[in-house]
């Protein structure tokens, strides 16, 4: 598969940012506030090696473009096939079965 886009969220574990700000604390450096902000700005860092180092994670929860072979018809097939490519989706929110996609919705937005 040549491209893909997809969002999800970048975030730390409550365990392992305990864990990670006990080490921390312990080197004599500041503890982080909060997973939140510590997982947005590990994201920014300027330093690949350093985010890489931290224990964060990621889930996906869309997938916006893809080429190289068909866009899956319904979100939950797009799930399915970010799964099936090995990338973690939201695990609290299966896809629905046989939901289906309201299609005056989609016309009334494509107006």
């Amino acid at each position: 598969m040549p491209f893909l886009e997809a969002r999800g969220e970048v975030y730390y574990p409550i365990k392992a940012f305990a864990e990670m700000n006990r080490k921390r604390e312990e080197a004599g450096e500041p503890a982080f506030a909060n997973p939140r902000n510590a997982a947005a700005g590990s994201i920014r860092l300027l330093d690949p090696k350093l985010a890489a180092g931290r224990p964060l994670n990621i889930f996906l929860w869309n997938l916006t473009r893809l080429r190289g072979r068909p866009m899956p018809p319904t979100h939950s097939e797009c799930l399915r096939l970010l799964r099936d490519l090995g990338l973690a989706r939201e695990p609290e929110h299966p896809p629905v079965p046989r939901a289906r996609r309201s299609r005056g919705v989609s016309r009334r937005v494509a107006r």
